[in-house]
């Protein structure tokens, strides 16, 4: 097996796992990171998917970490999203296709992806609707009693969740493609154009996709707050005019002067 580096980086306030499956190839064993309880992450060793009749091969090559896995990680729940160990955990993902089913025709081997991790039935009222983000059988990557996580070596998913990536974008940019789409559709929500002015509060990943597709819309201005003064440094650099902390002044005073 090939290695595979995870690297766990527990401080007093942040959590963060980085995973690399490089250079993986096809194999009847794979590995796959276990969460195993509260604060406990195992690497192991698993059979691999068999090769796809329906869909395609992928292997993992990024797997990003949202806050919903570092809730996973340090409190094993979410509201009432509760781990029943073991379990896996990721998202936000991006590969490389190793083997396609016949039916596939958009996709070959060794097409870079990035993956959207909402896995639908396609027949439900829903989705004959288009609303496919609402299907009423929706399995939710790494959610806990939905679809496994994409911590993993290989993953067989729907050819329609795989979304062949364009040589200028890398592999790092593909498994970011599923928190900036929430960062563009707030956007688009809110209609935000040249001349827009914006508040973001709270600079987190979801945050700072808001702000970049801001940035890119050319937005007037844009407010940035948040609690943690290393996140506003990060907001600045991705377009934010102002920020503030509301710890150490009153930033709806500031936003709506």
């Amino acid at each position: 097996m090939p290695a595979t580096r995870f690297v766990l980086l527990a401080g007093a306030d942040d959590l963060r796992i980085c995973g690399h499956l490089a250079e993986a190839r096809w194999s009847s064993s794979m590995r796959i990171a276990y969460l195993t309880g509260i604060r406990q992450l195992e690497l192991c060793e698993v059979a691999a998917p068999e090769k796809p009749s329906d869909g395609v091969l992928v292997r993992m090559d990024r797997v990003g970490v949202c806050g919903s896995d570092v809730h996973y990680y340090l409190h094993g729940r979410i509201g009432n999203q509760v781990v029943e160990y073991p379990a896996t955990v990721g998202h936000e993902c991006s590969g490389t296709v190793l083997q396609v089913s016949p039916a596939v025709t958009h996709l070959r081997p060794g097409d870079r992806v990035a993956i959207d991790p909402a896995i639908v039935c396609g027949h439900c009222d829903q989705c004959r609707a288009g609303r496919v983000n609402t299907c009423r059988n929706i399995q939710f990557m790494g959610v806990p009693g939905q679809a496994p996580g994409a911590a993993v070596d290989y993953y067989v998913l729907p050819a329609e969740n795989c979304f062949r990536l364009p040589d200028s974008l890398s592999l790092d940019i593909g498994a970011l493609a599923e928190p900036l789409s929430i960062g563009l559709y707030a956007m688009q929500l809110g209609q935000v154009g040249q001349r827009s002015k914006l508040a973001v509060l709270g600079t987190g990943p979801i945050g700072l996709s808001v702000l970049l597709c801001a940035a890119a819309a050319g937005a007037q201005c844009c407010y940035a707050t948040d609690l943690i003064d290393r996140r506003l440094e990060v907001a600045r650099r991705c377009g934010a005019h102002w920020t503030g902390n509301p710890r150490s002044e009153d930033v709806v005073e500031v936003i709506l002067a």
